[in-house]
C-alpha cells in the first residue's frame, strides 16, 4: 500500500458493496438458525478483519447516524460471525493497530523533540558567538 491518506480511507478500505456480496457468495446467511460457518468463509472474514482494522467500527459508527437499521443488522451480523466462525471484526484488530499507531506517533513526538532540541542548542550557541565577538 502507499499509506498516507487521513481518515478518508475507510470509506474505500471497508467497500460495503463489495463485502456483502462477498459475503453471500461465501458465507450465505450466518444470521440463519441452520447455517454453519464455511471454512473459506471463516478465512476470508479473518483476512478481512484484520484488513479492516479500525475501520470496520468507524464505518458501523457511521451507519449507526446515517442509517440506524443497517447498523443494527450488520452488529448482529457481527455476533452471529463471532459465534459461528469465532471471528472477530472489531475489538482485537481495531486494538493492535491502535497500540501500533500510538507507539509509532510517540517514536516520532520524540524524534521531534530531539531535533527541537538539537537546533535550539545550535541556535543558543550561534548566539553566544555573536555575543562574544
Amino acid at each position: 500500500g502507499g499509506g498516507g491518506g487521513g481518515g478518508q480511507g475507510c470509506a474505500e478500505k471497508v467497500d460495503m458493496k463489495g463485502f456483502t456480496g462477498l459475503i453471500e457468495r461465501e458465507c450465505g446467511n450466518l444470521r440463519d438458525a441452520g447455517s454453519v460457518c464455511a471454512p473459506m468463509c471463516k478465512d476470508t472474514m479473518e483476512k478481512h478483519a484484520q484488513a479492516f482494522g479500525c475501520c470496520w467500527p468507524t464505518v458501523l459508527a457511521a451507519y449507526q447516524d446515517i442509517e440506524p437499521s443497517a447498523s443494527a443488522a450488520w452488529r448482529e451480523w457481527q455476533g452471529a460471525l463471532d459465534s459461528k466462525c469465532g471471528v472477530r471484526m472489531d475489538q482485537e484488530t481495531c486494538a493492535t493497530q491502535q497500540e501500533e499507531a500510538s507507539q509509532a506517533s510517540l517514536r516520532k513526538q520524540v524524534m521531534s523533540l530531539k531535533q527541537q532540541q538539537q537546533r535550539s542548542h545550535t541556535l543558543v550557541r550561534a548566539l553566544l558567538k555573536k555575543l562574544k565577538s
